[in-house]
């Protein structure tokens, strides 16, 4: 299934590459399950909001790079100040 969903990314086909953007998202989702449901929503969005700025980028891996840094410290952020939703520290 990667080697199929990578294919599709790098396809000329839009709709290919939608496609592949949606199900990958969904699968990147769903692999943080054990986070509950917020972290499987807040990871299938950043699936889809960094494949489509990989995808709108020209292929730029910095953007991605620099994008994920910065969600990782917005959490950070959120889970010591006790406000990252879903999550209940005793």
């Amino acid at each position: 299934m990667r080697r199929r969903v990578s294919l599709a990314l790098r396809s000329q086909s839009q709709n290919r590459r939608r496609h592949a953007l949606l199900l990958s998202s969904i699968a990147f989702g769903i692999s943080h399950f054990g986070q509950g449901i917020t972290g499987v929503t807040e990871n299938l969005i950043d699936g889809m909001i960094l494949g489509a700025l990989y995808l709108g980028s020209g292929r730029c891996l910095m953007n991605l790079i620099l994008a994920h840094g910065v969600t990782d410290m917005v959490d950070f952020l959120l889970i010591f100040l006790h406000r990252y939703p879903g999550l209940h520290l005793e």
